[in-house]
């Protein structure tokens, strides 16, 4: 068996570094913070973001093929609306003035408190809201007429047009006629009502457009 002696300076020096490495982060960190709070106004007038995408959730009810959600693995989530909120007041107060609700892989329409949210941005001054939807749940509660009624300025739906085997194909769910209802009560309502909110079909096709 052999044994290693190691010398008590090796060790001193060993936790002098260590000891040292700790202070200069802790200091540092302790810097930039100060900084950050103490430079907080001006940074947010210099920032003066005007636009700020909410991946309001992580939930889909279709599988497209064309979406990252088929990859997704990470826990389904809504986003609560006290983060929204502390969100949106740090946004305004940076100049910020447009807000788009739609996710990176999911639908809007599945987050139960996506009005609430629509309502709170208004309130704190956004001059323009949109977001993206597949449009299956437009008819939910009559998701179609708190579009229109609240005076969501953009909505999207996404759609590989008017052929139910193209949609079944390339969103593989079977819910065609939901979303044909939908977009009739959409269009019916916003004729009914007027308003401000433009709609706008958003293609997703896997052929040349003079086939669709």
């Amino acid at each position: 068996m052999h044994v290693r002696f190691v010398h008590i300076s090796s060790f001193k020096r060993y936790f002098r570094i260590v000891f040292e490495y700790i202070f200069m982060t802790s200091f540092i960190n302790t810097l930039v913070t100060k900084y950050f709070i103490r430079n907080r106004k001006i940074l947010e007038k210099r920032a003066n973001v005007k636009y700020v995408v909410f991946s309001v959730n992580n939930i889909c009810n279709a599988n497209c093929n064309f979406c990252g959600y088929q990859f997704n693995i990470s826990p389904k989530s809504v986003m609560g609306l006290d983060v929204f909120k502390k969100t949106m007041d740090d946004f305004i107060k940076m100049g910020g003035e447009r807000v788009n609700l739609t996710p990176i892989a999911g639908e809007p329409l599945v987050d139960n408190t996506l009005f609430e949210k629509i309502d709170y941005a208004k309130s704190v001054g956004a001059k323009y809201i949109m977001f993206s939807t597949n449009g299956i749940l437009l008819s939910k509660k009559e998701y179609y007429k708190k579009i229109i009624d609240k005076g969501v300025d953009l909505v999207q739906i996404s759609t590989p047009g008017l052929d139910r085997d193209a949609y079944e194909r390339i969103y593989r769910t079977r819910r065609y006629s939901s979303v044909i209802e939908g977009l009739k009560n959409l269009a019916s309502y916003k004729r009914e009502r007027g308003g401000k909110t433009v709609i706008r079909l958003s293609l997703r096709i896997d052929e040349n457009y003079d086939k669709v």
